[in-house]
């Protein structure tokens, strides 16, 4: 089952990003796991804290992954985790 990244976003109130492509094509490498922060999608906020929030499609079922800037998220076609 191919995960499918429905939606992605990167940012802060003052200022966020759609990452949704930039999301699917990390895991279209084969990378299932990365940072989130601004060193992979940029610094749509300057000086504000981010946070990132996916919606995912694995097989029938749709899962959610959200964590603040600089911690890693893993995404799973069985569980999520998000390691601080």
């Amino acid at each position: 089952m191919p995960i499918e990244v429905e939606a992605a976003v990167y940012g802060a109130v003052q200022g966020s990003v759609d990452v949704t492509n930039k999301v699917q094509s990390i895991i279209d490498s084969g990378q299932c796991k990365f940072k989130a922060d601004s060193e992979v999608f940029g610094d749509p906020a300057p000086g504000y804290r981010k946070h990132f929030v996916a919606l995912y499609r694995s097989g029938d079922y749709k899962k959610a992954v959200a964590c603040k800037e600089h911690q890693e998220v893993i995404f799973s076609k069985q569980h999520i985790w998000v390691i601080e």
